[in-house]
C-alpha cells in the first residue's frame, strides 16, 4: 500500500494518487498517510540537494551551471555520469549563459537567505 502511494507520487499519476491516497487513510489512518507524504516530501528535497552536486540535473540547470561545473570539475566526479552531456544548441545556450552564471548563482543565494532570515522571525 505505501508501495502504491509513493509511486502513484513520484510518477505524478493523479488518477492513481487520489486511489493511493484514499487507500492509505482508511487503512492505516490520516496521520500515517501525512507521515507517508512527509517521507515522499523528505527524499524529494534530498533529490534536489543531490541535482545541486550534479547528480541527474535538469536541463535548465544544467544550462546555468555549465561554466561553474567546468570550473569545478564537477563533470569529473562519478556521479556526474547520471548527468547528461550539453550537445547542439543546449551547448550553444550554456556557453551564452556562462557570463550570467555568476549574477544568477548570487540572485539565488540571496533568494535563500532572504527565505531563512523570513523562516527565522
Amino acid at each position: 500500500m505505501l508501495h502504491h502511494f509513493t509511486e502513484a507520487a513520484l510518477r505524478r499519476d493523479e488518477k492513481r494518487l487520489a486511489e493511493a491516497r484514499e487507500a492509505l487513510k482508511t487503512a492505516m489512518g490520516t496521520d500515517a498517510l501525512v507521515d507517508a507524504a512527509a517521507v515522499i516530501g523528505c527524499f524529494q528535497r534530498l533529490n534536489r540537494m543531490a541535482d545541486g552536486t550534479g547528480i541527474a540535473l535538469d536541463e535548465q540547470m544544467l544550462i546555468m551551471t555549465a561554466g561553474l561545473r567546468e570550473e569545478l570539475n564537477i563533470d569529473d566526479y562519478a556521479t556526474a555520469a547520471n548527468t547528461p552531456k550539453l550537445r547542439g544548441m543546449k551547448k550553444i545556450r550554456a556557453i551564452l549563459m556562462r557570463p550570467l552564471e555568476g549574477l544568477m548563482m548570487r540572485a539565488m543565494q540571496k533568494g535563500i537567505q532572504k527565505a531563512q532570515a523570513k523562516k527565522q522571525a
